[in-house]
């Protein structure tokens, strides 16, 4: 068998076409190329087609370009936003620093931000899949964390920089950045402490400790006290336990208590007894 038809076809026009004898190879290389449209990425269907055995017709795939992916979960927000060019199968994958990884990243701190006023507030594991070959060109936004900070540096999967420290935009809780990263690394969010902001640190938690030190000693004496009184309560309970009532003491409750048979009447005279007749 000879003639087998071999066609490319992108929307209604025949790109490429060419006859093939049976069993010719034609590989992947070697298929047109295809022009893609702003926003759009466009690729040929694939199709098991090499050795030629029988006419085949390629179709050209044209997708739109998915804006953004996110990862990662900050109270209910995505801890990562890239904006950039993705496709429908890209994922981004986001978590937060283990203690080891933090170890890591503080052992290499003097390559990555040798100011000892440079204080690493977030650490995030980062990881884009997808099919297709990774576009690093990105809108990085990251949660800049619980301390307000404005730097980030982006390293690679051995914590090695790939970018340095990058002053960033504030857009809400996020910081942001135009920047070309790796498909999978880490992000550390960095702030810059003056000596002025690190007195003030220093000055807070020193009164937060005072403070803490007088309500302990308020309370250890308070209680001390509780007790004193308590056990001078316990030794007079005791003390008229054993010793009982005095008479003195006898006779006022005696005074005090009814008579069980009502009030002694006065003595009568015995003559009152008969009536004179």
């Amino acid at each position: 068998m000879s003639g087998l038809q071999f066609r490319f076809v992108d929307g209604d026009e025949v790109v490429w076409s060419k006859d093939f004898s049976y069993g010719e190879e034609l590989p992947s290389s070697e298929y047109p190329v295809l022009d893609a449209k702003d926003g759009e990425y466009v690729y040929w269907e694939y199709k098991e087609v090499s050795p030629v055995c029988r006419n085949v017709t390629v179709h050209s795939v044209r997708r739109v370009y998915v804006p953004s992916i996110s990862g990662g979960d900050s109270e209910g927000k995505p801890d990562m936003i890239l904006a950039g060019m993705f496709f429908p199968d890209s994922e981004l994958t986001v978590k937060h620093g283990s203690d080891t990884e933090w170890q890591l990243l503080n052992a290499v701190k003097s390559d990555i931000a040798p100011d000892v006023h440079d204080v690493f507030t977030a650490l995030y594991k980062y990881d884009v899949s997808q099919v297709e070959p990774f576009n690093g060109s990105v809108d990085l936004r990251v949660v800049s964390g619980l301390i307000p900070a404005n730097t980030i540096v982006v390293l690679d999967g051995e914590m090695k920089p790939v970018t340095g420290l990058e002053k960033c935009e504030k857009i809400g809780s996020y910081l942001s950045i135009k920047t070309d990263i790796p498909s999978t690394g880490y992000v550390v969010v960095v702030e810059h402490v003056s000596k002025i902001t690190v007195a003030l640190i220093i000055a807070i938690a020193a009164g937060i400790i005072a403070l803490l030190a007088a309500v302990n000693v308020f309370i250890f004496r308070w209680r001390k006290k509780r007790k004193a009184k308590h056990t001078i309560e316990e030794a007079e309970e005791d003390e008229f336990a054993e010793d009982g009532p005095t008479e003195e003491e006898m006779a006022v409750v005696a005074d005090d208590e009814p008579d069980e048979f009502g009030p002694v009447p006065d003595e009568v005279d015995d003559d009152d007894d008969f009536v004179e007749e």
